[in-house]
This record gives C-alpha cells, structure tokens and sequence, in this order.
C-alpha cells in the first residue's frame, strides 16, 4: 500500500541529489533519476558523461552549492503502479561572491515496488513535456503553479 513519504528522508535525500549535481556524486544522482531519463540519454554512461560536463561547467563558472530549503511534501498521489509528490525548493547557489536564491520544483516519483525515489525537476515544465519523458505518472496528479519570474532591475 502506498503511503506518503516521510519529510525528513525526503528532505535529506533531495538536499544531497542536489548537492551531487556540484560535487560530482554521480552514484547519488543516479541513484534518484527516474529510469527513462537515463534511456533519453541512450543510457548510463552518456549520462554519466553528460553529468561530468555540468560538473565541469559549475566548477569552471565559479558556482557552488550553499543550501537547498525544501517545503513540505505537497501534491501526494498514487495509482496502481507509481506514487508521486512535489516540493517547491529553495535553492541557494554561490557564483563569486554573490549569493543567488532560485525557487524551483521537484517531483519526487517511483514505482510502487521500488525502493528509491527519483527526482525531476518541474521548474518550467509543462504536465506534457513531463508525462512525455514518465508516462506513468498517476492520472490525478496536477502541476504546481511555476515559481515567478524575477524581472531584471534596471
């Protein structure tokens, strides 16, 4: 039986996906990425490849993770097969000295017998461009509201 996930793991288990994107954990990111993702990328080692170049980009760029702070578990449901949830995340970066706050979503999503949660981003998504990439996300799951654009200051 599906329940929802606990707050604290998925709140220590996002944090440290996150983390891994600029540290270069590529076991952890692998660990919480939905299957078909990897498939997109024609599997495990061009993903791996591809997660090398991002970690060269942050390191080159001069960006570093400072903090993730993630919301309360929002949008719980189930069918059959899968379970899915999201969590709006406050996502602090480092570039030099500046400090930037991003807001962004994440789906948390597995199979009902599985024993991981994967992560998608949801920030600038539509519900079609996400069911395309998982088509079995449960049909009673709506996507948030998408996070406000901050406007440049002139």
């Amino acid at each position: 039986m599906a329940e929802k996930p606990e707050q604290a793991k998925v709140s220590t288990e996002l944090t440290s996906v996150i983390k891994s994107l600029y540290n270069g954990n590529f076991e952890v990111l692998h660990k919480h990425t939905h299957p078909n993702i990897i498939l997109m990328v024609e599997g495990k080692e061009n993903y791996h490849n591809l997660f090398k170049r991002i970690v060269a980009y942050f390191k080159q760029a001069g960006i570093s993770f400072e903090s993730a702070k993630i919301s309360e578990i929002k949008g719980y449901v189930a069918n059959e097969t899968t379970e899915c949830f999201y969590v709006d995340v406050l996502l602090t970066l480092k570039s030099g000295e500046r400090v930037e706050p991003t807001q962004t979503i994440q789906m948390g999503i597995k199979n009902l017998d599985a024993k991981d949660w994967a992560y998608v981003d949801l920030t600038d998504k539509t519900l079609a461009q996400i069911k395309a990439m998982i088509p079995n996300i449960p049909e009673k799951f709506v996507m948030p509201k998408q996070p406000k654009k901050e406007e440049p200051e002139e």
